[in-house]
């Protein structure tokens, strides 16, 4: 075999060592942000689409009833304005609020909505027409004299409640887009919401209402709007944590029902019991007390079933994890050893190889011929490349192998190290590298300085005709820190922006830049052990910036 063939093999296996690398090296060790352990129990796409649906529905059942109310004001047709005789019918001004408060969450369904113009405004005149008329309704029931609500608007004044809930329900539909809000929105729609639902339990139990009382239409109407106004964002605020993924979640979804439903009938079955006179009122009140604790020690007895098979299934999933996490130290063992082999044992063949052939050249070049000596110029070339390569590989499969804890680091100290360590490239480009103040983050100091490198070397690689500048700063975001380091070189194209980041992967020949594609893929494995994540933003000719976060 001669050495361009034990080359040429040598360099194909190393390529093909980077997938068993990336297979076999134990997953990484990621310190997660608060943020991030919420966003892994946040609520699942489907779960997040029932809720919408739920709002979706409301919120078109809501516009149903407003409008057959008015229908029914419009041609006096009384089972349309009231569900019988003796019930308070539901006015006019309560029915266009109930159509415009439906209509209103009934738009917020889309995304971004306030972004598209002609929507935009359609639901901001929902909203606004639901608060003036709920506002004119509350000062005509607590004003002083008449207010010529009913004058100057040909309807019949609203009730106190009914208006106090399209009140709540309005400034619910101001807030609900607003982050920091969000919350007072929803307090708001539960306001709204329990109001509604007194009055609709007072009907049930054949109370006697009092001034104020919402009429039933209006009542089931507001509550309609108000589970539709609950449920617009359940990925925000409390809902979050009723839709989340979590255990908690799942048991709130189960329970919310039967807490909400079965007192209500319970206490009507007391009621309709007592009214038919199968008992009085100590025995029904202790059926009603024993009704309540049989259903839910049901309940409670389901959902402690429920919590039982999912731990159950949470600690064979434990079982399963662990025995995969002995499988992975066993590889990782026979992968140290392999890096050790891959270090050593083939880097002597190599020198060999370079070594006998660089004789070969320096004793019979002459009598060899040109064609010879190009020949023994492309294998020792070659030898040198896959030495390089190995290098690289050992480096590349002991990010995950050696892991050192993450300690608080200063990055200003470590870029300085990067740059003296690139000395002589620097001063040979004539490059101008400048950085802001870096803060000090917890890190692996020998990984980071790795990344620092990395992308300043690659900064010098690529560089256009004009003088090199690089740039590095840190800008502080939330709870993490945001790196950039941006130059001013040949620049990638878009398309590019995720391919450069995978191992052996490159966009140029050997002969136009050297290198063996293992650099940036180094930089992504450190950046997300970091809990971190890696981009580059870039336009050919134009310069690249390099971007990277790390957990503050």
């Amino acid at each position: 075999m001669s050495g361009l063939d034990l080359v040429g093999r040598l360099e194909g296996w190393g390529h093909d060592l980077g997938p068993r690398l990336r297979s076999r090296v134990r997953l990484p060790t990621i310190r997660r942000t608060p943020a991030e352990r919420a966003e892994i129990e946040a609520p699942t796409a489907s779960t997040l689409e029932r809720f919408r649906a739920v709002s979706r529905w409301t919120s078109i059942a809501s516009i149903v009833v407003g409008y057959h109310v008015l229908l029914g004001h419009v041609f006096g047709i009384d089972l349309l304005r009231s569900p019988a005789p003796g019930i308070p019918s539901m006015t006019p001004s309560a029915a266009l609020c109930t159509v415009t408060a439906g209509a209103a969450v009934y738009l917020l369904q889309r995304p971004h909505i306030w972004a598209q113009r002609t929507q935009a405004y359609l639901l901001q005149a929902c909203v606004g027409a639901t608060a003036t008329l709920a506002v004119l309704g509350v000062a005509e029931n607590i004003g002083q004299g008449d207010l010529g609500f009913e004058r100057w608007t040909g309807m019949t004044s609203m009730t106190l409640m009914t208006a106090l809930a399209f009140l709540a329900i309005g400034a619910g539909l101001l807030l609900v887009d607003c982050a920091r809000e969000y919350r007072v929105a929803e307090v708001l729609g539960l306001a709204s919401a329990a109001i509604s639902l007194q009055a609709i339990v007072g009907y049930v139990y054949g109370a006697a209402p009092f001034p104020g009382q919402m009429p039933l239409y209006t009542a089931v109407s507001a509550l309609l709007v108000s589970t539709g106004l609950i449920c617009v964002r359940a990925d925000q605020g409390f809902m979050a944590k009723v839709a989340s993924n979590s255990l908690g979640g799942v048991m709130a979804r189960r329970l919310l029902p039967a807490t909400l439903i079965v007192p209500i009938l319970l206490g009507w079955l007391q009621e309709r019991g007592q009214s038919a006179g199968i008992y009085d009122f100590e025995p029904g009140l202790a059926f009603f007390a024993i009704a309540n604790v049989a259903v839910f020690v049901s309940v409670m007895w389901w959902g402690v079933n429920s919590l039982y098979r999912m731990d159950t299934k949470r600690r064979q999933a434990e079982r399963e994890l662990k025995e995969t996490a002995a499988k992975l130290r066993r590889s990782n063992a026979d992968l140290e050893q392999f890096a050790y082999v891959t270090s050593h044992d083939l880097k002597e063949p190599l020198r060999a190889i370079s070594g006998s052939v660089q004789v070969l050249q320096s004793r019979f070049g002459e009598a060899l011929g040109a064609e010879a000596e190009e020949s023994i110029r492309h294998t020792v070339d070659g030898a040198n490349r896959m030495q390089t390569l190995i290098d690289d590989l050992l480096t590349y499969s002991r990010l995950t192998s050696r892991e050192a804890p993450l300690e608080p680091t200063n990055c200003d100290d470590v870029l300085g190290e990067a740059l003296a360590n690139l000395e002589v490239p620097l001063k040979e480009s004539r490059a101008v590298v400048t950085h802001d103040h870096l803060p000090v983050v917890r890190a692996d100091r020998t990984q980071l300085l790795q990344v620092f490198q990395n992308l300043v070397s690659n900064a010098l690689k690529y560089r256009s005709e004009r003088t090199p500048k690089i740039h590095v700063s840190a800008e502080h975001r939330g709870d993490e820190w945001m790196f950039s380091v941006r130059d001013n070189g040949i620049g990638i194209a878009p398309q590019y922006a995720d391919r450069i980041f995978k191992i052996f992967q490159r966009l140029h020949t050997r002969k136009d830049y050297p290198g063996t594609g293992i650099g940036l893929a180094v930089c992504k494995t450190v950046v997300e052990r970091h809990g971190g994540r890696i981009w580059v933003e870039s336009e050919p000719e134009e310069g690249s910036t390099f971007y990277f976060t790390l957990p503050q």
